[in-house]
């Protein structure tokens, strides 16, 4: 959520940032700019209804993230089927 694009804000205002885990960030709709080192890993479900999945894709492609970075998480499965 808004808590990964404050993260990525964060990381790029130091010289040298942490490696961060993003839980589906919302930098499109936090207006933060799509910039991530590669060490970062992004969770991000696949039937995410609040962050579009695209946003996430958009981010690894956008820092060249390799693909093994951007993770749908497993446990989704087991939320997506307690509903």
């Amino acid at each position: 959520g808004h808590g990964g694009a404050l993260a990525m804000a964060a990381a790029d205002a130091v010289e040298t940032p942490p490696r961060l885990v993003l839980l589906a960030p919302a930098w499109r709709a936090a207006g933060v700019d799509p910039q991530v080192r590669a060490s970062t890993v992004i969770l991000h479900g696949i039937k995410d209804a609040v962050v579009p999945l695209a946003d996430s894709v958009y981010l690894e492609d956008a820092c060249r993230l390799p693909p093994e970075r951007l993770i749908p998480p497993m446990i989704e499965r087991f939320i997506a089927t307690d509903r």
